[in-house]
């Protein structure tokens, strides 16, 4: 569990504990809770212990995909959901449910829900503080993948620069660079498949894929990782439009369709190809990068015939 996740668990445990206090609160009426303390008191631990158990299984304690609000929303409902089943079922196996009246389950499965939607709002408050403090001091944390001399340009020109307060904290490859060795001072952290944790476990703020000749199907891979880490992320331009040894941050760029297509875009003689589609029934197939070309295209035909 990464340390971002442990302080989560820390701030959930005493919000399930108080969903627990509620639940026997609401049925009393007491806030000293009555002849139901000496219930209470040795049932909290069960119950804040399954409620963890349950958000850890469906994911809650998982770095998070900036901006998808649904996705958070669906962990605390699964979460909110295992918790309690699995609270009900502990209590059936050690023969205490028992101890309390029916009333306290239904009350506390409603008051779960609401736990996790508060420990999301204060995650969130504290990433937002922590950010602004952040772009305060122009720091931002950057991961690099790859272990190439056009990485190692990148990672001097960052360190000795401080080109826009980017900071590289640590570098993954495919395996071609031992764990622990450094690069101009960075560490290699791993391999990409644990981009994931080393993204949690340094708060990265940014990746930067630093393979210019890496191939379409390894770029696809790459993005899907990336992707997987909720980070915004960027990608160096291709070998052919890179100055040899000169690698500059201002260089960097979203990774574009046609980085994942394996293939440069197609150039065609569309003054041709206009005069060829006149007067004709057209079928476009495929999804690739050219078709978007075609589509406009055609339309420009369709207007064509239609003034004339």
């Amino acid at each position: 569990m990464t340390r971002r996740a442990l302080v989560t668990v820390v701030i959930d445990g005493p919000l399930f504990a108080l969903c627990w206090y509620l639940a026997f609160f609401l049925r009393t009426g007491d806030v000293h809770l009555g002849a139901q303390w000496g219930i209470f008191v040795p049932s909290l631990p069960l119950a804040v212990g399954t409620a963890i158990l349950g958000f850890l299984a469906a994911g809650t304690y998982r770095p998070r995909r900036t901006g998808d609000v649904l996705d958070d929303f669906r962990r605390i409902a699964r979460g909110s959901a295992y918790g309690f089943l699995g609270f009900v079922t502990a209590t059936v196996f050690l023969q205490i449910s028992g101890w309390w009246p029916r009333p306290l389950f239904a009350l506390y499965a409603l008051l779960l829900p609401f736990a996790g939607i508060v420990s999301l709002l204060l995650r969130l408050f504290f990433r937002a503080l922590f950010t602004l403090k952040k772009k305060a001091g122009r720091e931002r944390p950057v991961l690099i993948i790859g272990s190439g001399e056009d990485a190692g340009h990148l990672i001097r020109e960052m360190k000795e620069d401080g080109a826009r307060g980017l900071t590289p904290v640590g570098i993954v490859d495919e395996g071609n660079w031992p764990q622990g060795k450094e690069i101009h001072g960075v560490r290699v952290l791993g391999v990409c498949e644990g981009m994931i944790d080393f993204v949690e476990r340094q708060e990265v703020d940014l990746i930067v894929l630093a393979l210019p000749s890496a191939k379409s199907y390894q770029m696809r891979r790459l993005v899907s990782l990336c992707e997987k880490t909720g980070v915004p992320f960027r990608t160096l331009p291709p070998l052919d439009r890179l100055m040899s040894g000169q690698v500059m941050v201002n260089q960097l760029r979203e990774v574009s369709i046609d980085d994942l297509l394996g293939r440069e875009p197609v150039s065609l003689d569309w003054d041709a190809i206009r005069l060829e589609l006149k007067d004709k029934s057209v079928l476009v197939t495929g999804a690739g990068g050219s078709i978007g070309p075609f589509e406009t295209l055609i339309f420009e035909v369709e207007l064509i015939e239609i003034n004339s």
